[in-house]
């Protein structure tokens, strides 16, 4: 039995709620262009929503 590709599911909604969202059922395929198409955006978001880790002895460090 030949395995499909699997199907996403895509939605789309104006930040200002002037609209309503649209969502879509699409093909891997199709799924793939449109990460391309929206990959340094995806990037930008994952740099401006990353998390550092630091530890509270920052915060309590004696000062001599």
């Amino acid at each position: 039995m030949p395995s499909r590709k699997p199907k996403y599911v895509i939605s789309l909604q104006s930040t200002q709620g002037t609209s309503p969202k649209l969502c879509f059922e699409v093909t891997g395929h199709k799924a793939e262009k449109i990460i391309a198409l929206i990959r340094s955006d995806v990037t930008k978001h994952k740099k401006k929503t990353e998390t550092t880790s630091i530890t509270l002895d920052q915060f309590f460090m004696e000062k001599n």
